[in-house]
């Protein structure tokens, strides 16, 4: 099956601006960290908010999607260094894969946050695009 998150992730995990930032630290919707495995800020989750089938009368079209990708960073300024090369890495990109394409993504919200208990930065982009069945 064609996981879009999974895409996001392989084209983040593939651009060496923000696997320098990060290293492979990119997760899809949860990070499971423990004890025996520590995983320590930045890193970067990516979450699907929503898929919506474009139909027609007759037949189906393509989907529309949103979704964000979360950036946990321990400094500000880390935060927005890889807030900004995420942008730069998605903004206007296709990615394709078997029958499937990924079309155009664009860049649609930003905000950013503090968490008092955890104390990290944390800011939230998203993006829209459609999906489309070649």
């Amino acid at each position: 099956m064609f996981s879009i998150g999974n895409k996001i992730k392989e084209e983040l995990l593939s651009n060496t601006n923000i696997t320098t930032l990060v290293g492979t630290n990119i997760f899809n919707l949860i990070v499971v960290t423990n004890e025996k495995n520590p995983i320590n800020p930045p890193y970067i989750v990516i979450e699907i908010d929503s898929i919506s089938p474009n139909r027609t009368k007759d037949h189906y079209i393509f989907d529309d999607i949103s979704f964000s990708v979360i950036i946990i960073a321990s400094k500000y300024n880390d935060l927005v260094t890889i807030s900004e090369a995420i942008k730069t890495a998605l903004e206007y990109k296709n990615i394709q894969s078997d029958n499937k394409l990924i079309e155009t993504i664009l860049f649609d919200s930003y905000r950013e946050n503090f968490n008092i208990d955890f104390q990290v930065y944390n800011s939230k982009l998203t993006f829209t695009s459609k999906v489309i069945t070649l």
